[in-house]
């Protein structure tokens, strides 16, 4: 390399073409939506360059206008795009992002969250995961505080609904978050996801987690180590054996049944069991010990 092609950070990694809808609503009833950029990696390119670094972005992106616009607007924040591939095979990817379900994102979210701590490897828990707490999308302009979001020419600007403080209490200014308020606004149904209205009740989000992770704690086959048996199931199914314990997480949309592999340990809906056999619904992920 020689010293000219020398720069201060390089930013490997992904971006897209984020489609942002004009107002809150399901994705067939948004009129309209603003384009922009996308992704960890060009993000943290796009926020050094401005910051006054010399920065490169090393991805591969299509061969179409949805990579020409995103090459031109990250090379827009002089960005250093020379090392960015196009490609004829593969499409530029895109994202809609709308309020979507919430009955069902929850209910693919705690059948989701027990699939990755059933695999091997640590686990990350964001917070507010923990409580189901949805995305806050309809945050007012004049609320915002992503930089991304004030710097604009298309950066994706909605990072702050992931970052709303999280409610410890039904009640206060901040629900029980802090005696100055919140830094974002929170929303009024918030009150019943908190901490304190989600403690001792047995289908809620939160005791789901300190379930699943004090089994996590126990069975001796779970977090360390790499060993997974593969089991046959049904179509939209995976089903593993690590040692004494057993997971099989239903991805598809109408319930199956599989074999009763143990004692149950945990599940994330509604699971019946009857002479060795298992109804598990849709979106939902199982638990099981043979020991």
């Amino acid at each position: 390399m020689n010293a000219s092609d020398a720069v201060d950070v390089v930013a490997l990694g992904e971006s897209m073409v984020t489609f942002l809808p004009t107002r809150p609503g399901r994705l067939a009833d948004v009129p309209s939506f603003d384009r922009a950029i996308g992704g960890a990696e060009s993000n943290v390119a796009c926020g050094l360059a401005a910051a006054g670094f010399t920065v490169r972005w090393v991805s591969r992106v299509g061969a179409d206008g949805f990579g020409d616009h995103l090459v031109e607007t990250i090379g827009g924040y002089g960005v250093d795009v020379s090392a960015v591939g196009r490609d004829d095979s593969r499409p530029t990817g895109v994202y809609f992002r709308t309020a979507g379900d919430r009955e069902l994102g929850l209910r693919r979210a705690r059948a989701a969250t027990l699939l990755m701590l059933a695999l091997p490897g640590s686990a990350y828990i964001y917070q507010g995961e923990e409580l189901g707490l949805p995305d806050v999308v309809d945050l007012a302009d004049e609320d915002r505080q992503d930089p991304a979001y004030f710097r604009g020419a298309g950066q994706d600007g909605f990072r702050d609904g992931c970052r709303v403080p999280i409610p410890w209490t039904r009640e206060g200014s901040s629900y029980g978050f802090g005696a100055g308020g919140s830094w974002l606004p929170q929303p009024s149904q918030w009150a019943e996801l908190s901490v304190e209205a989600q403690t001792g009740d047995p289908n809620s989000t939160l005791e789901l987690y300190r379930a699943a992770l004090a089994v996590r704690r126990a069975q001796p086959g779970l977090g360390a180590g790499d060993a997974v048996e593969w089991l046959r199931a049904p179509e939209g199914v995976l089903a593993f054996r690590r040692g004494e314990f057993v997971c099989v997480a239903n991805t598809g949309g109408e319930s199956v049944t599989t074999p009763a592999y143990g004692r149950l340990l945990l599940a994330s809906g509604e699971v019946a069991e009857v002479d060795g056999e298992a109804k598990v619904p849709a979106d939902t992920t199982v638990w099981w010990t043979t020991a």
